[in-house]
């Protein structure tokens, strides 16, 4: 996916972010160092430095320019776990920020618009699904399964789909019960089947029914790193009420059973198949509704002792 020349970033609204090499977070310590400032004013040389800046996560470079310092700030928690500062010049989207006569915030990617909200937090979530999509559309060499990803002794426990089939609900489960996050939205494969982390914070359900974002450190649970081989693919959706009696699945048919939750399978169907094909070789996969997540989660954890 190469960006355009029309796609390049006007760096003239700020500095640009020079090393590449490093976490968007990393890069902060490094700034301080070498323009010897500390404290609010840091804080705000560092909010003009994003402004109007290239990045990159996996492989894909995205722009973002004409957020204000108290939207910048908000954006850049949106940006995807691993991201780095990019060398100025094309990239594969470029994020317009701009503020409507009404006062609300417009976001656009390129020429596509993609909401207009007031607040900045909500302008965050929207840049955050529309990045997610584009790094788990194009990302070079690697296939983004739709999925909640935990791992433990040393091999990952796979659930593909959206919360609305009860992912996190059972990501948080296995979490409370030993393994280790890797994420709840994203399962990131590289070609001989290796999961890595995504590790956005957990959107969890509070008893009265509203969500919030939780760190997997707040629930009690620690972070994993490295990459993982699957052992275990989780086919199902929640149903209330079902006992949880799963039948395995052939391997030739795990494969044909994941793509619907491959954004990229799409524009590199042969490329897809193969690292999940790799994938299904090591690993079983279990289908059926499943119900109460607490139970469900200490099967799977057995079946990996």
């Amino acid at each position: 996916m190469g960006g355009a020349s029309s796609r390049e970033i006007g760096m003239s609204q700020s500095n640009s972010l020079q090393d590449s090499r490093g976490s968007v977070q990393d890069s902060r310590s490094s700034l301080r160092e070498s323009h010897g400032v500390t404290g609010r004013q840091f804080q705000r040389q560092e909010r003009q430095r994003h402004l109007g800046t290239c990045f990159r996560a996996f492989g894909v470079t995205f722009g973002i320019r004409g957020a204000a310092d108290d939207v910048a700030e908000r954006l850049l928690a949106a940006l995807p776990p691993g991201t780095a500062p990019a060398p100025r010049g094309p990239v594969d989207r470029l994020y317009s920020v701009s503020t409507a006569a009404d006062g609300t915030l417009q976001l656009h990617a390129d020429s596509r618009f993609l909401g207009q909200v007031l607040h900045p937090d909500a302008l965050a979530e929207i840049l955050e699904r529309d990045l997610d999509a584009l790094v788990a559309t194009h990302a070079p060499h690697l296939v983004f399964i739709e999925a909640g990803v935990v791992a433990y002794k040393g091999r990952a426990i796979v659930v593909p789909g959206n919360d609305w089939r009860g992912t996190t609900t059972l990501v948080a489960a296995l979490l409370r019960q030993g393994a280790a996050y890797y994420s709840d939205t994203w399962a990131v494969m590289d070609e001989q089947g290796r999961v890595y982390p995504y590790p956005r914070r957990l959107l969890l359900r509070d008893p009265d029914g509203t969500s919030a974002r939780r760190s997997p450190e707040e629930i009690g649970a620690r972070r994993g790193n490295g990459g993982v081989p699957v052992g275990i693919f989780v086919l199902s959706r929640y149903e209330a009420g079902v006992a949880w009696e799963p039948q395995v699945v052939a391997h030739d048919r795990i494969a044909r059973a994941l793509l619907p939750h491959v954004p990229c399978s799409s524009t590199r169907p042969e490329f897809a198949s193969r690292a999940l094909l790799t994938a299904a070789q090591s690993s079983i996969a279990l289908a059926g509704p499943r119900g109460e997540a607490n139970e469900v989660a200490a099967d799977l954890l057995s079946r990996l002792n």
